[in-house]
């Protein structure tokens, strides 16, 4: 069928579109019930004044003031009260009071509870003034009814009573519907109150879900029965769970070991987790339903439960898989690495030792031989462990102490960079004006010396100067390297001995680096109780002070103290 067919099978025989009635307001409905039920009551009234006593019907007033009723019953049900003014409304309950004062007139005041309807309605939706006019109306037809048909002291009486009765009536109705309405703009108040924070409440909850959402951290907190009371996307795709059932047992199977043997039920982390262990970056294998391997690092923290919340644990599972490989790919580069240059360098070393031997080489040229000699040595020596860095660097076994005077370090440290600060242009000069003698790792210490003076020579421009100097202040012997470099910012500072950290200027100037070397050296500096700062100025250039305890004994003892 075209949608022209389905659209004509709409339309009704007779041609007219079928227009949706539209649903009743409630000031429509409230007009209705009140004008129906006096409207039943009325017909209620006269089918039982018929059957006891139809001569009442020979009162012509009876019948008009009947009539008057239905008729305003009738208005009531056609006449459009979603826009009407409430003074339009009011001359509904003011007609009713004149229908009942029309059937009341004459008959001694029987048919005057009646008013109490009309009365009613006007107190309970309109001001004070609004019902003294209507009792007022309602005595003044008792005053004509009166004068007219009785003007007795018992028609007094009457009229009387039936006016404090209405009035009673009247103002009982009136402040009870006052209260009401304050009771119920109370309510919307508080309604609105609690809607406002549920909203708050939903709406943090929603940020704190997109939030944990968007880690690549598995979060998940468990009670102490085991189940799931929450969990991130993360954590329920590397256990593969339900999203409907987090707690249906997921497809991914916990290990001790990679490719070793499955934990048991009693050792799985949800189950330590609830039992209440704390676990601290745990390692754990996971095997998942695609047939891969994850490396986990699980660590446990038991929640503060509040009042009338069950005890729970969060876990925290961070995949470390890549993390691994890395490492593996690192350690297989380094081996391939150091294995490779050790040929080159026994070479050089092997063809340095038969050039020396030569008797004819100048005593400039025999100095220079020894230099590449010693540089070769000193390379032989670091391949090993250059590359063993963060992630996880070991650590380095008790450094030798013998006696070192730090002078002779610094002139051959710096006899073996002048070439390579005069191929650059910049000036390199030492300010070492008398022995530094304390106990030392002299091969650490040198190592020290090279990184931060290649580092200064790197980093300076032509033109520039480079300063290496050491001096006794104090108990410390104090090393410093002193440039006009490019320097760095105050937050490149933050990070400068950050494993594979390199500040920006040095990124922008498009000099090549690995970031190790700042580690390497603050390693060295504190394995001798040391300290190292660092301070720099972008574009004017950095110092690099090393400051050792000449009682190196004596630190350690103050450094356990501390500690302990």
């Amino acid at each position: 069928m075209s949608v022209a067919s389905r659209t004509t099978a709409l339309v009704p025989l007779n041609g007219v579109a079928a227009t949706p009635r539209r649903p009743l307001s409630t000031r429509t409905r409230s007009i209705w019930l009140r004008q129906l039920t006096l409207a039943a009551v009325v017909v209620v009234i006269a089918v039982v004044i018929a059957v006891i006593s139809p001569v009442a019907f020979a009162e012509p007033l009876m019948l008009v003031g009947i009539g008057t009723l239905m008729a305003v019953t009738a208005a009531t049900l056609f006449i459009p009260w979603g826009s009407a003014s409430p003074t339009l409304i009011a001359a509904v309950p003011f007609a009713d009071v004149i229908g009942i004062g029309i059937m009341a007139f004459g008959g001694d005041l029987r048919m005057s509870y009646l008013w109490v309807f009309p009365i009613a309605w006007i107190a309970a939706h309109y001001t004070l003034v609004w019902m003294i006019s209507a009792l007022g109306l309602i005595a003044a037809i008792m005053v004509v009814d009166g004068i007219v048909h009785f003007g007795n002291s018992a028609s007094v009486a009457r009229f009387v009573i039936v006016l404090l009765c209405l009035t009673f009536i009247g103002i009982t109705i009136f402040s009870t519907a006052r209260q009401t309405g304050a009771f119920k703009r109370l309510l919307r108040r508080q309604a609105r109150r609690l809607q406002y924070t549920l909203d708050r409440v939903s709406a943090q909850e929603r940020r704190v879900t997109q939030t944990l959402n968007g880690l690549d951290l598995a979060v998940a907190r468990v009670n102490a029965d085991g189940e799931l009371l929450s969990a991130n996307d993360a954590f329920l795709a590397l256990y593969a769970r339900d999203r409907e059932d987090p707690n249906d047992p997921g497809l991914a199977v916990e290990y001790a070991g990679f490719r070793g043997e499955a934990l048991r039920d009693a050792q799985r982390t949800i189950t330590r987790a609830a039992r209440g262990d704390v676990l601290d970056d745990e390692r754990v294998w996971l095997y998942d339903p695609n047939g891969q391997w994850h490396t986990l690092d699980i660590t446990t923290r038991p929640l503060t439960a509040a009042d009338g919340e069950e005890q729970s644990t969060l876990i925290v599972a961070q995949d470390v898989t890549e993390l691994m490989r890395a490492q593996r790919r690192r350690d297989d580069l380094a081996a391939v690495i150091s294995h490779e240059l050790r040929n080159p360098l026994t070479a050089i070393l092997g063809h340095v030792d038969l050039i020396l031997d030569d008797n004819e080489l100048t005593p400039r040229d025999q100095e220079r031989l020894e230099v590449v000699e010693r540089a070769s040595e000193r390379m032989n020596q670091m391949i090993s462990s250059i590359l063993t860095s963060p992630p996880e660097r070991e650590e380095d076994p008790e450094p030798p102490r013998e006696v070192v005077d730090v002078r002779p370090l610094l002139e051959a440290s710096v006899e073996s960079f002048l070439p390579a600060a005069a191929a650059r242009g910049v000036r390199l000069d030492i300010d070492a004006p008398s022995p530094v003698v304390f106990e030392a790792d002299a091969f650490r210490l040198r190592q020290v010396l090279d990184n931060l003076v290649s580092n200064a020579i790197k980093y300076t421009p032509r033109e520039g100067s480079v300063v290496v100097g050491g001096r006794m202040v104090g108990e410390f012997a104090e090393l410093t390297i002193v440039d006009t470099g490019m320097g760095m910012s105050e937050d490149d500072l933050d990070h400068v001995f950050d494993d594979y950290f390199r500040a920006e200027s040095a990124r922008e100037s498009g000099i090549p680096g690995t970031g190790l070397g700042m580690g390497i050296v603050r390693d060295i500096v504190e394995s001798h109780c040391g300290t190292i700062d660092l301070t720099s100025t972008l574009g004017e250039g950095t110092t690099v002070t090393a400051r050792i305890p000449l009682d190196r004994a004596e630190a350690e003892r103050v450094g356990a103290g501390e500690r302990a």
